[in-house]
């Protein structure tokens, strides 16, 4: 159960494991320096803690990917990592897109004419962007 994401968690866990190492050893290196015995149990206290939270950490990180494999055996998660990867590739997906099927938009009307768009509805049909717009009968 190697590779993968981590939850927050069990990286502030690995975190804390590296940092009370760096600290076991700083306070080594003390007790050899100056023949503490204080600071030599200090280091052997920190080095414990260091390996103990990096065991919990590798624990944790084995139950989370545990969760999230059984998670996959259902069309939700397959649908939510779609939706995901539509997102991240700047495609908006439609709030219906998942319900919709083939035999369900037959009978759909032309979508909405884009009221951003430069080119008039008779000029777009015939084909001729230059066509100028209709005149207002108001006028």
């Amino acid at each position: 159960m190697h590779g993968g994401s981590i939850s927050a968690a069990v990286g502030a866990m690995v975190e804390t494991a590296g940092d009370l190492l760096a600290d076991a050893r700083y306070w080594r290196a003390r007790a050899m320096a100056e023949g503490s015995a204080d600071y030599a149990r200090l280091a052997s206290q920190l080095a414990t803690s260091s390996r103990q939270t990096e065991r919990d950490s590798w624990h944790m990180a084995a139950v989370e990917a545990a969760a999230r494999e059984s998670v996959d055996d259902g069309d939700l998660w397959r649908t939510q990592r779609a939706f995901q990867r539509q997102l991240a590739a700047g495609d908006p997906p439609s709030p219906l897109s998942a319900t919709v099927t083939a035999s369900d938009d037959a009978g759909d009307p032309e979508p909405p004419a884009d009221p951003n768009r430069a080119e008039s509805a008779d000029s777009a049909r015939d084909g001729d962007p230059q066509t100028p717009p209709p005149k207002d009968p108001r006028a």
